[in-house]
């Protein structure tokens, strides 16, 4: 039987405050422990404390990795740890089990 390959959503928070991030987290505790938050239906949240952190981290290479990813499905990157600080190497396993 072929898993169904779901793409899930990924939220990205630029600027929250730590007290809008703590009740979201709170509110997700709560709805997983009413069962309502499931691994099937899970929120993935990913925040950045400013856009120049962002942009910072962000770059068009990154970026253009994470659209190959988003495209072709990849499982995983391997990175270079032979690269220096700030510049990705990848290796984008797109083979399926």
């Amino acid at each position: 039987m072929m898993k169904e390959n779901k793409r899930q959503e990924l939220q990205v928070h630029i600027g929250e405050a730590l007290d809008d991030m703590g009740r979201r987290f709170v509110d997700a505790w709560h709805r997983a422990e009413r069962g309502e938050l499931t691994k099937e239906n899970a929120e993935r949240h990913v925040g950045f404390d400013s856009f120049e952190t962002f942009s910072r981290i962000m770059t068009p290479r990154r970026l253009e990795l994470l659209r190959h990813v988003h495209r072709h499905g990849a499982r995983s990157i391997v990175l270079s740890p032979s690269l220096s600080a700030g510049i990705i190497g990848a290796c984008i396993k797109t083979s399926r089990r």
